[in-house]
């Protein structure tokens, strides 16, 4: 079992996150690197991996109190480039995670897969005061393709029904927490099980596998992941979008002109998408709008206000105020709603 923990970092200013690179185990290449980045530090970050198992597949399992992000990017991908499939199960809390053009917020109970020579980001939400909790297998694509002839659909989170609300938990907590005590045949029949449940779960919600894609769509998906993973960086360029996708400039151009768009466009759009979705999200209230702005990749606050209020008709503050008020309406009405049904 290789077990590290981020407890004891500190972090300069409680508004500056505490960076660093993701561990590499130094017995497996099979890890695949990134960058990873602990949000809300301030004096008492924590962050706690344990890997369980390296053979037959490297497994482990994540406790975080902090929110934490943590991107893998062509400069990652570049460096390690192994084509692994990651399942990934939520515990407790929540995660965003994005990959290949899709976003899905997963809570407690649900899981999803995701690809490791495709850029990705997720950022762990954690469960009030409790620490989010998260366990993943890493298998070779072989492996997945024996349980999804036609591929495993990534970044699509699945919910585990109710009626089979034991079996994959169970399954996954076994392999995740006391797989090293276990001897390969029990830990083989395990994972057999666990991905014929998985693959039961998937098709019962008729998720979907994408159709191949062509190179030019394929370029666009890469482009559009870089800009995502990119987003907070307010120097963020065209030509360095080129770079990070391994394309030139004029072609990057060519590409958005056949999509119709810009590259302005397709960076101010998602800067807009991502500060709306992070201005209601409960568990960034505490931000002010400012900090919302730069954390979008805003040079200015007045500048994000004027872009907000040109998109959605409202200005950043109005818009959370509002929101604000129909969640707090719609809480009054359900709790009404209980008491109406306990009464009748």
């Amino acid at each position: 079992m290789e077990h590290f923990s981020f407890s004891s970092l500190k972090s300069h200013s409680s508004e500056r996150p505490c960076s660093f690179s993701a561990v590499t185990f130094e017995n497996s290449k099979r890890y695949y690197t990134g960058e990873g980045t602990l949000l809300d530090a301030g004096q008492s970050p924590h962050l706690d991996v344990t890997m369980v198992l390296e053979v037959p597949y490297p497994m482990g399992k994540v406790s975080s109190r902090s929110r934490y992000v943590y991107r893998r990017g062509w400069d990652h991908i570049r460096d390690n480039k192994e084509n692994i499939i990651t399942l990934w199960y939520i515990k407790r809390g929540g995660m965003t995670l994005s990959q290949m053009g899709n976003t899905c917020e997963m809570k407690a109970g649900d899981f999803a897969f995701t690809r490791s020579n495709s850029p990705m980001r997720y950022e762990n939400i954690p469960c009030n005061y409790e620490p989010a909790e998260w366990m993943f297998i890493m298998f070779p694509l072989e492996v997945i393709h024996r349980y999804f002839p036609h591929g495993a659909p990534i970044c699509t989170g699945i919910n585990i029904s109710n009626e089979r609300k034991a079996a994959m938990p169970m399954l996954i907590s076994m392999l995740c927490e006391v797989a090293e005590s276990l001897n390969r045949e029990v830990t083989d029949s395990l994972i057999d099980a666990l991905l014929k449940e998985a693959a039961l779960l998937t098709d019962q919600q008729g998720a979907q596998v994408g159709r191949r894609q062509s190179i030019g769509e394929k370029r666009i998906e890469d482009i559009n992941s870089y800009i995502s993973l990119h987003l907070s960086n307010p120097e963020l360029s065209l030509s360095m979008v080129a770079q990070g996708c391994k394309i030139s400039p004029r072609y990057l151009c060519h590409l958005l002109k056949e999509h119709n768009t810009t590259f302005s466009q397709l960076l101010w759009t998602g800067r807009l998408n991502e500060a709306k979705k992070w201005l209601v999200r409960l568990d960034k209230r505490h931000y002010g709008i400012n900090e919302i702005a730069y954390m979008t990749g805003y040079k200015s606050v007045a500048h994000f206000s004027r872009m907000f209020r040109e998109k959605f008709g409202r200005s950043p503050r109005e818009f959370r105020r509002q929101e604000a008020s129909a969640e707090a309406l719609t809480g009054v009405a359900e709790q009404e709603d209980r008491k109406g049904v306990a009464v009748a």
